[in-house]
């Protein structure tokens, strides 16, 4: 009887323990080179940075998102490249952090912040109003994005995007270095990050240092992400998709409504 009534308890706290626990895939990408830009003939493409808070306040309105935080991230020197159209709408934009002479810590994911390295641009959220997706305008803002790093000085450039989400499919289309994948599970207060050669639990609210989850900063020229020196190279990309992977509800993604 005892013992049943333990097995009963145990039971239940381990589905209590397994409810808490969130987890989430990412890819993360890499371009080393500027890419084409293509044309965007329904409007025009500006950028916004510091100074610019009330553009930051209308994009929050129409995202139903936090205008302080909007506000706050151009601050603090986050660029952000956005679409306007002929009635001067605003339809899309993309977030991005350019590391141009030190470090800098960009927002990211799961609770957790990004220290991108000196000479590095990352790409970390993106957002399509409703009314105007399935037009390509996704594709072609992260394409301006990344030209826009590397006019500020990046040597390359990262982005990211949750494994299941459509926008991995676009930004494989595009002319990519690498591809590489990384899990991560967000239990209570703590998070651990995990890929091939790298694990780390911190706390939520931490900073996470991309030279040390990414192989980029002391990488050679040339060298992919994952390849060791003198290591032939197969394919530009791998798929580091699972058959079945269940999403986090809750994780961002790189872009929404893509």
């Amino acid at each position: 009887m005892i013992h049943q009534i333990a097995r009963r308890m145990l039971g239940r706290l381990w589905w209590a323990f397994r409810s808490r626990v969130h987890r989430i895939r990412w890819s993360f990408f890499v371009w080393e080179r500027r890419p084409r830009l293509p044309q965007f003939t329904q409007g025009r493409i500006v950028l916004a940075g510091r100074g610019d808070e009330a553009v930051g306040e209308h994009m929050a309105i129409l995202r139903g998102a936090s205008a302080e935080q909007y506000r706050a991230w151009l601050r603090d020197g986050h660029l952000v490249l956005y679409a306007v159209g002929p009635d001067n709408d605003i339809q899309s934009w993309i977030w991005f952090t350019v590391a141009e002479e030190s470090p800098q810590i960009a927002p990211f994911d799961f609770g957790l912040s990004m220290k991108v390295p000196a000479g590095v641009g990352f790409l970390w959220d993106a957002f399509t109003v409703p009314a105007y997706r399935r037009r390509g305008l996704y594709k072609t803002l992260l394409l301006h994005a990344v030209e826009a790093c590397f006019a500020h000085g990046a040597r390359q450039v990262w982005g990211h995007a949750n494994i299941t989400n459509a926008s991995r499919n676009i930004i494989r289309t595009t002319d990519l270095a690498g591809e590489i994948a990384v899990k991560a599970a967000r239990i209570g207060p703590f998070c651990r990050i995990s890929r091939p050669g790298f694990h780390r639990i911190m706390p939520v609210r931490d900073v996470l240092a991309m030279e040390e989850l990414l192989p980029s900063a002391d990488r050679p020229p040339g060298q992919k992400p994952g390849q060791k020196p003198g290591q032939k190279r197969g394919n530009r990309l791998h798929d580091p998709s699972p058959r079945e992977f269940q999403e986090d509800p809750r994780g961002k993604s790189t872009e929404s409504g893509a």
